[in-house]
C-alpha cells in the first residue's frame, strides 16, 4: 500500500539524532473542548457540539536502539504533538512506535491537510541511505479527506531505519541535530464548515520552538509561579543569541487578545503564558512603536527618597526619609542604640562618624527622642519611634502589612484594567508577580560595617545585578497576586519582572522604541530610591520613581488558552478569542 514517506538528510557515522514533532492543526474548527452555538457559513447553527482531536498513548512497538540518549528529551506526548529522540549509527539502526490520535468530540473529522517540515523546511527527499514512513497501525497510507469520527481513534505508525552504509561524501560539514514537523489538519467531515478556525495552543508553541531548536529555550532555575509552590509545567521563554534573532522574535511573538495587543514574555510552572501590553491593533495589525506600545506614561511612585517607594504596594504610614545634611561638629556616634519608652540611647560611643558608628543625636548628648542614622557622610534616615534602623527596613520591605496601599502605577494599572479587561478575567490565571524586594547588600544601612562613600554605600535590591535571570521569589510579602492576602492584588495584573525581560538575553528583543518601567527595585543610593526600567533600545537602565515612562500591563493567559487564527508575526498575530 502506498505510504505517508517522509525524506530527509542526516549527519551519520558520528551520530544521527532525531526529533519529530507531530502536530494537530485543526483547520476549520476549534480544537479545544468546545460548547458553543457556532455559526456554519454564516446562516445554519450548530449548538453543544464539542471539537475535540488530540494526540495520546504512545507505544514502542519495536527498535533497535535507545531513545532519549544525546541531548534530546526522551518521548514527551502532549495533546496536541509526540516528539522523540534516537541515536542511529550502524546499517539496520531502526526505531518504531505508535500514537493515538482520538476524536473525543461528538464532530465528525476529515483530513484536510498534511505536511512535513525539516527544521521549518518543507521536506522534498531523503537520502536513499535512510527511509522514514507514517502510516497507520495496519500500513495503510494516510490520505487527504479520510474520515475520523467521532468517539473513535485512528493509531498512526511512525518508523525510521538506516537502510545501508553511508558515503563519506554523504556526510555534512558539521553535526547538527535535526527536527520534523509532521501535521494533520482536521476539519468538519460534512459539507459545511464551522468558521471558527484553530492552530495551536500558546504554550505548546512556546515548547515546539524550544524543542525543535528554535528561538526559545526552557528555563531550568527556581521558579515559584503561585503561592502553592512551584508547578510542574516547564517554562519556556525566547532567547535570542544575536540582533537579528531578537528581530526575530519581535516578529514571532504577537497576540490579539481583549482587543488589545500583547507580546510573549514566557510560560508559567502552572502552564499559562505571560504577555505584556504592546498597543492597540491597527487593522488587524500589532505594528505600535514607541509611546504607543504603553497605556500612557506615569511616574511608578510619588516621592524618591524612602525604600518605602521600592514596593508596587506599600504601607504609607511608615514614612522615614533619605535627608541630605552632613552632622554637627563635635557631636557623638554610637556604634548601636537602644530604644525604651521612646527614648534612644547611645552605645559604645565615639567622637567619629565610620563605618561601624552610624547613629547620633547630633549633639554632644547620648539620648534624644529623634535620631539620625548616617548611611553616607552626608546623607541619613530620621527615626523616631522605631527602635532601630533594621526595624525601619524591615517595617518599609517585609512587615505584614507593608502591601497595605497601592502605588500610583498599580492604580494606573488597575483603573485601566477595570475600564478595559474585567470581562476577560476567566480566560488569565492569578499567578504571582515578583516585586523583588529582596535586599542584596545592605551598604551603608549595616550597622556592623557599612561604607559611607561610593558604590558600596548603596542599598542593593536582588536585581541590583541587572543580568539577574532568577524567577524565584522568596519573600511572601513581595509574592503579588489576587490569592495572597499579605500582597494582595485587585486584579491579576501587573508589570514584568527584570528577570523576566532579561531571558530573552537580546536588547532588540525586548525594545519598544521607548522607555517602560518594570517591577523590579534597583538600590538605595544617598538618599533616592532607584528602580529598574527599559530604555528605548532595550537596554537595562534604572531612574528615580517619580520619572514618568511608559506602563506596559502584564497578564498570565490561563493553561490550555488556544489561538484560533494568526502567525505571531506583526502583520499576522495570534488571535485568542
Amino acid at each position: 500500500m502506498k505510504k505517508y514517506n517522509l525524506h530527509r538528510k542526516h549527519n551519520y557515522k558520528k551520530k544521527l539524532i532525531f526529533l519529530l514533532l507531530f502536530m494537530v492543526t485543526i483547520i476549520g474548527v476549534a480544537y479545544a473542548a468546545l460548547n458553543a452555538e457556532l455559526s456554519i457559513n454564516g446562516t445554519t447553527k450548530i449548538s453543544s457540539n464539542t471539537w475535540d482531536i488530540h494526540f495520546e498513548n504512545i507505544q514502542v512497538t519495536e527498535g533497535s536502539v535507545a531513545i532519549g540518549t544525546g541531548n534530546q528529551a526522551a518521548t514527551i506526548v502532549t495533546e496536541s504533538s509526540v516528539s522523540f529522540a534516537v541515536d542511529l549509527n550502524n546499517l539496520g539502526d531502526f526505531y518504531e512506535f505508535t500514537v493515538d490520535v482520538k476524536n473525543a468530540g461528538t464532530i465528525d473529522g476529515m483530513i484536510g491537510s498534511i505536511s512535513s517540515k525539516l527544521n521549518n523546511t518543507p521536506i522534498t527527499t531523503l537520502p536513499n541511505y535512510l527511509n522514514y514512513t507514517v502510516t497507520y497501525s495496519d500500513d495503510e497510507a494516510i490520505a487527504l479527506n479520510q474520515k475520523l469520527p467521532a468517539s473513535s481513534k485512528d493509531t498512526i505508525k511512525i518508523r525510521v531505519e538506516v537502510l545501508k552504509d553511508i558515503e563519506a561524501e554523504d556526510l555534512p560539514s558539521t553535526e547538527q541535530n535535526l527536527s520534523f514537523l509532521f501535521e494533520l489538519g482536521y476539519v468538519q467531515a460534512d459539507s459545511e464548515a464551522i468558521n471558527v478556525v484553530h492552530t495551536g495552543n500558546l504554550y505548546l508553541l512556546l515548547q515546539r520552538e524550544a524543542t525543535s531548536n528554535g528561538l526559545a529555550r526552557a528555563y531550568t532555575g527556581e521558579h515559584n509561579d503561585t503561592l502553592s509552590g512551584s508547578g510542574a509545567k516547564t517554562i519556556y521563554h525566547w532567547y535570542a543569541t544575536s540582533d537579528a534573532e531578537g528581530t526575530s522574535i519581535q516578529d514571532k511573538n504577537n497576540v490579539i487578545f481583549g482587543g488589545f495587543c500583547w507580546q510573549i514574555i514566557r510560560t508559567t510552572d502552572t502552564g499559562g503564558v505571560k504577555i505584556m501590553y504592546n498597543g492597540v491593533p491597527s487593522e488587524g495589525k500589532c505594528t505600535a512603536t514607541g509611546a504607543n506600545t504603553a497605556i500612557l506614561n506615569s511616574m511608578y511612585s510619588s516621592n524618591n527618597t524612602t525604600p518605602l517607594y521600592a514596593g508596587y504596594m506599600l504601607n504609607k504610614n511608615i514614612l522615614v526619609f533619605g535627608i541630605s545634611g552632613a552632622p554637627d561638629s563635635g557631636v557623638l556616634f554610637g556604634k548601636s542604640v537602644s530604644y525604651n519608652n521612646g527614648t534612644f540611647t547611645l552605645q559604645d560611643t565615639s567622637n567619629t562618624l565610620d563605618s561601624t558608628h552610624h547613629y547620633t543625636c547630633n549633639s554632644t548628648e547620648n539620648t534624644c527622642t529623634t535620631i539620625r542614622y548616617y548611611r553616607t557622610s552626608t546623607s541619613y534616615l530620621k527615626i523616631t519611634g522605631y527602635e532601630n534602623v533594621e526595624a525601619v527596613l524591615n517595617k518599609m520591605l517585609n512587615d505584614d502589612n507593608v502591601n497595605s496601599a497601592s502605588s500610583v502605577i498599580k492604580e494606573k494599572i488597575d483603573s485601566w484594567y477595570e475600564n478595559n479587561m474585567t470581562s476577560y478575567t476567566d480566560k488569565l490565571e492569578d499567578v504571582i508577580f515578583c516585586n523583588n524586594r529582596k535586599i542584596l547588600s545592605l551598604g551603608g544601612l549595616n550597622p556592623n560595617g557599612g561604607p559611607l562613600s561610593g558604590t558600596d554605600s548603596y542599598l542593593t535590591f536582588k536585581d541590583y545585578n541587572t543580568t539577574n535571570t532568577d524567577l524565584s521569589c522568596e519573600n511572601i510579602t513581595d509574592q503579588l497576586s489576587v490569592a495572597n492576602n499579605k500582597a494582595k492584588l485587585t486584579y491579576p495584573v501587573a508589570l514584568a519582572t527584570l528577570a523576566e525581560i532579561n531571558l530573552v538575553n537580546n536588547n532588540v528583543a525586548r525594545s519598544s522604541g521607548d522607555d517602560y518601567w518594570v517591577l523590579s527595585p534597583h538600590s538605595l543610593q544617598a538618599t533616592k530610591i532607584y528602580l529598574n526600567q527599559v530604555d528605548p533600545s532595550g537596554a537595562i537602565i534604572h531612574d528615580i520613581p517619580n520619572a514618568s515612562i511608559g506602563l506596559r500591563p502584564v497578564v498570565s493567559l490561563a493553561p490550555g488558552t488556544n489561538y484560533t487564527t494568526g502567525e505571531g508575526t506583526k502583520n499576522n498575530p495570534y488571535i485568542i478569542p
